[in-house]
């Protein structure tokens, strides 16, 4: 009876536990990278996507794109790319740079943590002599930024150590065009 008792406990536990858990991996980082010059040659063909009104999702700003997109006539070629580069389909791409972009942000966390110093400039902003909507337009802001950082704390310990290994290659990436 106990036997049975435990089994169907470990069963449960078995079914609860994410049914494909995602592990970032040196070769996923590497298709990703690989891919990124391919679907960069892209960009041009989405340009007529109206940009949504939403907010920035921190959390997942492949995956978020890649539904904005689906349905483009563009979106099969994205998926082609994908599948090149050996991901089963666009969305296993979008979700490997999703988690090479949290794991970057973790990464960034790790070297130079900017929250004491985003807290000290909330606390400047709220004294200073700025309008209050300018005030609460700053405030809001910044305290959406240590939201995210946060939010970035949970990031496995191995994504980061993973994507530290690709850091040049990943910051050439997600650099800001000048």
């Amino acid at each position: 009876m106990i036997k049975k008792f435990l089994l169907s406990i470990a069963l449960v536990l078995l079914l609860l536990q994410p049914a494909n858990a995602f592990e970032l991996t040196d070769d996923r980082v590497e298709r990703f990278v690989d891919s990124w010059s391919d679907v960069q040659s892209l960009e041009h063909e989405f340009e007529d996507i109206e940009q949504p009104d939403g907010e920035f999702v921190p959390e997942s700003p492949f995956s978020a794109s890649l539904e904005e997109v689906r349905g483009h006539e563009a979106y099969d070629r994205l998926q082609q790319i994908a599948v090149d580069h050996g991901f089963s389909d666009a969305q296993e791409w979008a979700l490997t740079g999703d988690h090479i972009f949290r794991a970057f942000l973790g990464m960034e966390m790790q070297d130079e943590d900017p929250t004491a110093e985003m807290k000290q400039a909330l606390e400047e902003i709220r004294q200073s002599p700025l309008p209050e909507e300018q005030k609460e337009q700053i405030t809001r802001h910044i305290q959406e930024q240590l939201d995210l950082f946060e939010r970035i704390q949970d990031v496995p310990a191995e994504d980061i150590e993973t994507v530290r290994r690709h850091e040049g290659e990943i910051n050439r990436i997600f650099e800001p065009v000048n």
